[in-house]
């Protein structure tokens, strides 16, 4: 066993800072070599690394390009193909979602409120009002244009035609337990089947709000993946996955 003393610590101590100072030479002085919100020299580099990875180069050929580090490529070309798959994702899951509300109530959405307080107030108004004359909450909605969720009813669909085939062996308590899901209540609320519980509030006026009680119109991609899984369906079937 190695023990450690006061010159040991001190000598790993300075080959860390070298270490940090050697690495802080190779990131930008203006922007710090920030992957998410880069300066124009760097934005300008970011994309000539991405096309000459796309041509074939390999990292450290395009670090000799580039004058910069084989780690600093890696890091750079990592951190491009995280957004490339976010950015996929948001396309193919802001498509499922036009296909459930049409393109001119997506378009409204993705143009969002406008900054005059009347217009704003109109706006919100009839946003909500399209949305939820088709089930829909701008919630929702927006969690599918973020990529989080894809709507449900085409995996629904998936769902009842295979039950058909497969029976009991497809119920809603074989599919919870086969997804990893508490009950079939709550497999059958994400896929749709069934709607939330109602919260009612009394409010100081003795009136009695209700919430919830709605159908689900989306569900969670992950879910959605793990459902597909065990439905057999291939993920292209599913718009969105």
């Amino acid at each position: 066993m190695t023990t450690l003393t006061h010159d040991t610590l001190d000598d790993f101590v300075t080959r860390l800072k070298a270490t940090a100072r050697n690495r802080g030479r190779d990131l930008c002085g203006r922007c710090a070599g920030s992957l998410t919100s880069p300066c124009h020299g760097c934005h300008r580099r970011y994309k000539r690394i991405a096309r000459r990875h796309d041509e074939g180069f390999d990292a450290v050929q395009i670090a000799v390009a580039e004058t910069l580090p084989a780690w600093r490529v890696e890091q750079i070309l990592d951190h491009i193909d995280t957004t490339s798959d976010v950015d996929s994702r948001r396309t193919r899951t802001g498509d499922a979602l036009r296909l459930e509300l049409g393109d001119g109530l997506v378009d409204l959405l993705l143009a969002g409120a406008p900054k005059d307080r009347a217009e704003r107030r109109e706006y919100l108004h009839y946003r909500d009002l399209l949305l939820g004359a088709q089930g829909w909450s701008y919630r929702t909605a927006n969690a599918v244009l973020n990529g989080s969720h894809i709507p449900n009813r085409p995996l629904r669909a998936a769902y009842l035609e295979a039950r058909k085939f497969h029976g009991d062996a497809l119920s809603s308590n074989a599919m919870a337990r086969l997804c990893g899901l508490i009950d079939d209540t709550h497999f059958a609320r994400h896929i749709g089947l069934r709607a939330d519980s109602k919260t009612r509030k009394t409010r100081p006026d003795g009136s009695v709000q209700v919430y919830g009680g709605q159908i689900r119109p989306a569900i969670d991609v992950r879910l959605a993946e793990r459902i597909a899984i065990v439905l057999d369906v291939h993920p292209t079937e599913i718009p969105g996955l």
